[in-house]
């Protein structure tokens, strides 16, 4: 299914079969954004991801980590496109998570709102610092900072 994939690749990519991947995706709880505007922010983190290991790292943080992962990414393309979203209470707690992700070397994205719906910006009066997409990993290689985070409900 996932040819275009393989056969770019000059190396074998290294995949684990049998080893359930994962992408998590973390969103600020405290935006108390809408479901379609949490949604689609989350959409925006994993397809950033997904463009990134498909040759196009806009915005990835650690990009130069990516070839470390294909394997997990493309187990992850295979199979279920397991995703859990993850709440950080706040801008400083998903901060903190992105630079333990990059202390880490994992990849990931984040995703700034421009504000033409029903977020403002904030002090900075950039735009609004809403979630992160990280890549598909295998479950045995989760970092603690993710493992330690609750999940959004």
């Amino acid at each position: 299914m996932f040819e275009w994939l393989k056969k770019e690749k000059s190396a074998p990519i290294p995949v684990r079969r049998g080893v359930e991947t994962v992408q998590y995706l973390v969103v600020r709880q405290d935006l108390e954004m809408s479901p379609g505007k949490m949604s689609a922010q989350s959409a925006h983190a994993a397809c950033a991801i997904s463009l990134a290991h498909r040759g196009m790292p806009r915005h990835i943080q650690q990009a130069q980590h990516l070839p470390d992962h294909q394997g997990a990414f493309l187990d992850w393309c295979e199979s279920s496109f397991a995703k859990v979203v993850l709440r950080a209470k706040g801008p400083g707690p998903l901060k903190k998570i992105c630079q333990q992700l990059e202390e880490e070397g994992v990849p990931y994205a984040p995703i700034f709102d421009a504000c033409r719906t029903e977020l403002t910006p904030e002090e900075d009066g950039g735009g609004v610092f809403t979630c992160i997409g990280v890549t598909p990993l295998y479950r045995d290689e989760i970092p603690k900072c993710l493992k330690q985070a609750q999940l959004f409900h």
